[in-house]
């Protein structure tokens, strides 16, 4: 799966969904995309550049960091090498 730099989506990796985002010097970074308040997968809003939870309205930057709860934990971080 390619992305380009500053594109960020849900995607499928080796079978499971993963929140991708590739930053403007083609780092990328990964995260399990359920929200880790509610378990609803997030969605990536690409204006913002952030995950939002669909049922709780929790925000999450590209890294997975709380930006704003109910959520207090941060999305888990995914190793990849290959996005």
């Amino acid at each position: 799966m390619d992305l380009n730099n500053g594109e960020g989506k849900i995607i499928d990796y080796k079978n499971q969904k993963v929140g991708a985002y590739k930053d403007n010097n083609g780092q990328t970074f990964a995260v399990q995309p359920n929200c880790t308040y509610e378990g609803c997968m997030v969605g990536w809003e690409s204006n913002e550049k952030i995950y939002i939870c669909p049922c709780c309205g929790s925000r999450y930057s590209f890294d997975g960091k709380v930006i704003k709860g109910p959520a207090t934990k941060e999305l888990p971080k995914i190793k990849t090498t290959t996005l």
